[in-house]
């Protein structure tokens, strides 16, 4: 018989890093009896968004602790985002956060596609005890060969426009910037101005030319 919990959810839990900041945690939770193993999602596309919402209720559903967090700097949590860091610390801090909480079992799995599977993979080589699986999908294991430089290309396209959509607290609209201007200009380095907005990653990636 497949287990077929109420579900309890806790919304925007403030969840402590090291360095003080603190990250919002959706948290779903089946209302019974005893500790549940976790599965934990951080992402940086609302984690109070429908897909999500959906998501925690079906696994808290079925018997698990669910915990959806925003990564550093995106919607409900502190601190600055940088587009694909922080997240060995971050991840680390959370993972260790959940092993304690009261209707934790000890054991947590990741999973999420993209961004939610890079952040798994940030995350794992600090060893949290707590931490036994992790499930990504479509995302390469090497941001530079696989992403931003495949090929030995500068991934242009991909990495000015995700990048501006993501450069912000909350998703960012891309559809009114002057993309023929910006993708037509040198330097490179200063096509980010022209789309309209500063990213602040966007002179790291363009500069940093050598696989290391």
């Amino acid at each position: 018989m497949q287990p077929n919990y109420e579900v309890e959810m806790r919304l925007n839990v403030r969840t402590p890093m090291r360095d003080g900041v603190e990250l919002s945690s959706d948290i779903y939770l089946p209302r019974g009896e005893g500790k549940f193993p976790t599965v934990l999602m951080r992402t940086p596309y609302d984690n109070n968004g429908e897909a999500m919402i959906e998501k925690g209720r079906r696994l808290a559903n079925n018997g698990y602790a669910c915990v959806i967090q925003d990564v550093r700097g995106r919607w409900d949590s502190d601190g600055t985002h940088y587009a694909l860091f922080n997240h060995a610390e971050d991840g680390f801090d959370t993972q260790e956060w959940i092993g304690q909480q009261e209707w934790s079992d000890g054991n947590i799995g990741m999973a999420g596609g993209s961004y939610g599977g890079w952040v798994q993979w940030q995350s794992a080589p600090l060893r949290s005890e707590y931490l036994k699986c992790l499930a990504p999908r479509v995302m390469c294991g090497d941001l530079y060969t696989g992403l931003i430089h495949p090929g030995g290309a500068f991934q242009l396209n991909v990495a000015l426009t995700w990048g501006m959509r993501t450069n912000g607290r909350t998703a960012q609209s891309i559809e009114y910037h002057n993309w023929t201007e910006a993708f037509r200009s040198t330097p490179v380095v200063d096509m980010d101005h022209l789309a309209g907005r500063e990213l602040r990653f966007w002179r790291d990636w363009v500069s940093h030319t050598e696989y290391d």
